[in-house]
């Protein structure tokens, strides 16, 4: 009975175009911490960026250094953090795909068919001797 009224109701399970060009972002701000650098796509009570179904940003955070730890935010609301804001959550599964990762920049896609906006915080490890220009 079911399958019969999803057929009736013309049933699509796909969403968006899969195959979209990223879009390149390079407006995030990065800070200098004790323990290395921080970048993000936005303070927290900024502006999110928009990511609907099947979006891709490549973000250029410039940190110089594959070695770090990247973590994607969503929310239903563009200024979550804002004291009147909405509710956020670290993403889960393919809600943020990391498509790839490199010294100066980070590729994601949202391989869902949700709305969300997102926020895109990477803390790099301070550089060794060796990346700093001492001697190794």
């Amino acid at each position: 009975m079911i399958l019969c009224l999803l057929a009736l109701l013309g049933c699509n399970t796909s969403c968006g175009q899969d195959d979209q060009e990223p879009i390149l972002y390079s407006d995030g701000i990065t800070e200098t911490t004790a323990s290395g650098r921080v970048f993000m796509t936005s303070p927290w009570d900024g502006t999110w960026l928009h990511f609907p179904s099947h979006r891709r940003f490549l973000l250029e955070h410039r940190l110089g250094t594959r070695s770090y730890a990247p973590h994607a935010y969503l929310s239903f609301a563009e200024h979550p953090g804002a004291k009147d804001g909405g509710k956020f959550s670290e993403a889960a599964g393919n809600e943020v795909v990391f498509e790839s990762l490199d010294e100066d920049a980070l590729q994601v896609k949202n391989d869902t068919c949700s709305d969300f906006y997102l926020l895109v915080r990477i803390e790099a490890d301070a550089p060794s001797g060796a990346e700093a220009g001492g001697a190794s």
